[in-house]
């Protein structure tokens, strides 16, 4: 009996499991690995709020939240930021057409984001591929690199539209536009479940739309199946519609909510106050920028026509600026440093993206300050 047992186990460890995962699946499987923790985290958070004299404080306080949610965010709003660097620097663009707005709506349960600009707009032909698929995108090129861009990987707006439970696009570009939902909608669920397929095969049906974005050719669904669907394609907008649009009307919505599964059953309601200071940023590294922040029906305003300059010059923090640029290197070099007395704090943002780390930069900063420091000491 011990024998058989022993042969058994040698049996199962000598056995070798080899998968190879689509792209959503590893996206769903390891979340952690594309969008980082996906799990609760506690972390110290700035705020730069207005005292009763209405001039700005800088408060640091403790919060808990799941860094990897923090990150859709991010990737969804880091494209209309983007949009307005690029077009800054781009003098084909006429004024009219530059995106000057990012607006950010909350629902009432803090779970659905809408993330919407008045930029340019997605191509039509093009629209499909970047919600869709990663590595796709139009950063990639090296000029891209003297427009600051933040995102140059092309997998940051895919990655959200895999983790999510809803996900809806509108982009209208050079009078066309383009809408479509990218999620399955419970009436298509429903529809395909009426069709008696296993669990399993119902689930890799779900599975086959998240990868294709269409049930067209897919082998576990009759024609009849498929041609029965249709009409419940097009009224829940599953399948893309592209419309004619005014010249005038230019610009791109993504809203989503995302599926708790994929971060680890926590919850994906968003923190109102974090989401606040999170566009404040933005708003605040991207001078001329305005930023809204909608949430129950009320509107705040971000915009700073003199970035971090603004908050400082309204408040009684005693600082020093050091500006540095090298307009002539091959990456176009901006340093703003500001040396705050009494923060001890680092707080650093890389092409508008925060990095709680620090990094280079800062350690750059540091190590010229000691360098200068050093010459003075010889002296």
């Amino acid at each position: 009996m011990s024998t058989d047992k022993t042969k058994v186990k040698e049996k199962s460890s000598q056995e070798r499991n080899f998968k190879k995962l689509s792209n959503v699946e590893h996206v769903r499987m390891r979340t952690g690995m594309w969008l980082g923790q996906n799990s609760a985290s506690t972390f110290e958070q700035h705020f730069f709020r207005k005292n009763n004299e209405g001039k700005y404080e800088i408060v640091h306080e403790e919060l808990e939240d799941v860094p990897a949610k923090l990150k859709c965010l991010d990737e969804a709003c880091m494209n209309a930021v983007d949009e307005y660097r690029k077009n800054q620097k781009d003098k084909s663009i006429p004024e009219k057409d530059k995106m000057s707005k990012l607006i950010v709506q909350l629902s009432s349960d803090r779970k659905c984001v809408t993330i919407a600009d008045n930029g340019r707009g997605i191509p039509a032909t093009n629209a499909e591929g970047v919600y869709l698929h990663l590595m796709y995108g139009e950063n990639f090129d090296d000029h891209v690199k003297q427009d600051h861009v933040a995102g140059q990987n092309g997998v940051g707006i895919s990655l959200v539209r895999m983790v999510s439970n809803y996900f809806k696009v509108k982009t209208v570009n050079n009078g066309s536009s383009f809408k479509k939902l990218f999620t399955v909608h419970d009436d298509v669920k429903k529809q395909i479940r009426s069709y008696k397929l296993s669990k399993e095969d119902t689930e890799r049906v779900f599975l086959y739309f998240d990868e294709h974005g269409k049930f067209t050719d897919c082998n576990l669904l009759t024609k009849d199946q498929i041609d029965k669907l249709s009409p419940l394609l097009k009224k829940t907008n599953m399948q893309e519609l592209i419309e004619k649009a005014s010249k005038e009307d230019h610009g791109t919505s993504v809203e989503f909510e995302l599926n708790p599964k994929y971060f680890n059953n926590l919850d994906i309601s968003f923190n109102g106050d974090l989401m606040k200071q999170y566009l404040q940023d933005i708003a605040m590294t991207n001078p001329g920028l305005e930023v809204q922040f909608v949430f129950k029906g009320k509107k705040e305003k971000y915009k700073f026509k003199k970035g971090l300059d603004e908050i400082f010059s309204h408040s009684d923090l005693v600082y020093y600026k050091m500006d540095y640029v090298a307009p002539g290197s091959a990456s176009q070099l901006h340093l703003e440093t500001y040396l705050v007395i009494g923060q001890n704090k680092n707080l650093t943002w890389v092409n508008s993206i925060f990095a709680p780390q620090g990094g280079s930069a800062i350690e750059y900063l540091e190590n010229r300050i000691c360098d200068e420091v050093r010459k003075k000491v010889k002296l």
